[in-house]
């Protein structure tokens, strides 16, 4: 039988109370900070672009914008530098996430209080997008974010119109069902 007590001895996360909801402390902690590492490399990079003697960290994020928008403009139609930002975002985050999960955690056994859990196991780093909530948090971001550019791009009547179409044959209405499946596949 499984017990609300044994699914909290089984976590390997540092988890409280918040609003009587159990937060993952852990995840929520990493992932700001991976957010704050985004924004820092993103401030470091830009806060003195020059056109001529350019610096190395100018030269390299000039790239990989370069490589990240021509990426983006051959597979959006039509294209918005607001995509490129979206999508950068979720990238750098998701690639910093993981790096921080591969970081060697045990070795802050070697320091006398590094942090026990409940279950009596020390504490390690996990990466972030290992726990369901921030995987889903991205997911869910990504989607609003696909449909917010969708409706800015063509409005909302000529977006949604191919999946909900609605028609009127003989005095019988039809709508199309198949239309929302579609949509729901594109999502």
């Amino acid at each position: 039988m499984h017990t609300e007590e044994t699914a909290k001895s089984a976590s390997n996360h540092i988890q409280t109370d918040f609003l009587g909801l159990t937060v993952n402390l852990d995840s929520l902690l990493f992932s700001w900070g991976i957010m704050f590492f985004v924004l820092l490399i993103a401030y470091l990079s830009t806060r003195s672009l020059r056109e001529r003697e350019l610096g190395a960290l100018q030269i390299f994020s000039e790239e990989i914008h370069g490589i990240w928008e021509k990426q983006l403009r051959s597979q959006i139609t039509n294209y918005s530098p607001v995509f490129l930002s979206i999508v950068g975002s979720i990238f750098l985050f998701i690639l910093f996430a993981y790096w921080a999960g591969l970081l060697p955690w045990k070795v802050g056994l070697l320091w006398g209080n590094w942090p026990v859990l409940d279950n009596g196991h020390h504490w390690h780093g996990a990466s972030p997008v290992a726990d369901l909530n921030i995987t889903l948090g991205i997911a869910i971001f990504a989607t609003l974010a696909y449909l917010f550019a969708g409706v800015k791009s063509a409005g909302s009547l000529k977006y949604f119109s191919p999946y909900f179409l609605l028609s009127f044959h003989k005095n019988r209405f039809s709508f199309n069902l198949i239309g929302i499946i579609e949509w729901l596949d594109l999502i």
